[in-house]
């Protein structure tokens, strides 16, 4: 049977010692949201969704009415404003989801993370605010397209630290366009020492064959600064020379598309890539859980390939789809 095809293309322990968990030996996560709680309009407990002009149905949604193919690491239920989905009537609009009340009195030293795919199309704005206990700071402003999914991270220390009634809140201003998608929302008290790998931002599927510069995004999570890190990477199980990487990243700072070397891909293969991090400023990670990220890449498909029996490219129909609409094609495909 062959299929022809043609088209392109997703603890609580306690401790009894002076500090609470907020001293420079600890790390703790005041807020973090990934929306699986939410649904159709209605946000997380005690979190606002809120018109502030246009029309009443111009709210943030968390089931994605537009059908938006959103990239990982933005998985499940993610938080959206579709404009070009259901406010479409060519009148200006304002939207705003508000955090809860978020106690950061414990350290004076605040971060806030999250990853945004942000579409303005015809001069939207997103504005990122926090509240300081008197008045609405805002620390970001975003009116660039972004590649489908990116990782933002943003030091709102002088803004919320140190402050026991905060709140953050996500508006969007525009006119009838474009989107933007938010998932993976954290608010963060650091630790002293911790490196943080945020993603692996180069190959990113579809592409074609021939050989890739590998690219990743790393961070600073911790107070100290970072001036030397080693990015470890493997294909296929296989060690690569690891990276010595040298600079000065401060907390909350983030550097972009670090390469680390690269690797030639054959069209349709598939790559498990493993990429890790150790050893910032010759000394040990006080958090190991954000170093390391593993994913598997596919060039995108040319030519015949197999779906089932012995030994075959792809397991099952489900695992072709899913390259497919990821890797897309780059020549005629025919599955057997």
């Amino acid at each position: 049977m062959r299929f022809i095809m043609f088209f392109k293309k997703k603890l609580t322990i306690s401790i009894l010692f002076v500090f609470i968990s907020f001293s420079l030996f600890s790390q703790t996560y005041i807020l973090n949201e990934d929306f699986s709680s939410a649904s159709i309009t209605s946000p997380p407990s005690d979190w606002t969704n809120t018109t502030v002009s246009g029309e009443a149905e111009d709210l943030w949604h968390f089931d994605n009415p537009g059908s938006r193919l959103i990239n990982y690491p933005a998985v499940g239920q993610v938080a959206i404003f579709d404009a070009l989905n259901y406010s479409a009537n060519g009148l200006a609009e304002e939207s705003v989801l508000e955090t809860k009340y978020i106690d950061c009195s414990g350290s004076n030293n605040i971060l806030i993370m999250f990853h945004q795919w942000f579409v303005p199309e015809t001069g939207a704005t997103g504005i990122l605010e926090v509240w300081d206990g008197s008045y609405w700071n805002q620390v970001a402003q975003f009116t660039d397209s972004t590649d489908n999914v990116e990782y933002q991270m943003i030091n709102v220390s002088s803004h919320i630290g140190g402050i026991s009634d905060a709140k953050v809140r996500f508006k969007w201003s525009g006119n009838s366009t474009g989107w933007w998608a938010i998932d993976n929302f954290k608010v963060y008290a650091p630790l002293a020492l911790d490196a943080a790998l945020e993603s692996i931002s180069s190959p990113k599927m579809p592409f074609t064959a021939g050989s890739k510069d590998v690219k990743v995004d790393i961070s600073n999570l911790g107070i100290n600064t970072i001036t030397t890190l080693t990015i470890n990477w493997e294909i296929n199980g296989v060690l690569q020379t690891p990276y010595s990487w040298t600079g000065n990243l401060p907390l909350g700072d983030l550097v972009k598309d670090v390469t680390i070397g690269s690797h030639t891909f054959t069209d349709g293969e598939k790559v498990n890539l493993r990429v890790w991090l150790s050893n910032p400023n010759g000394q040990t990670d006080m958090n190991d859980q954000n170093n390391e990220l593993q994913t598997n890449i596919y060039g995108s498909l040319c030519g015949e390939y197999t779906i089932g029996g012995t030994n075959p490219d792809f397991v099952d129909f489900t695992e072709a789809v899913t390259v497919l609409n990821h890797a897309g094609i780059s020549c005629p495909v025919v599955f057997k």
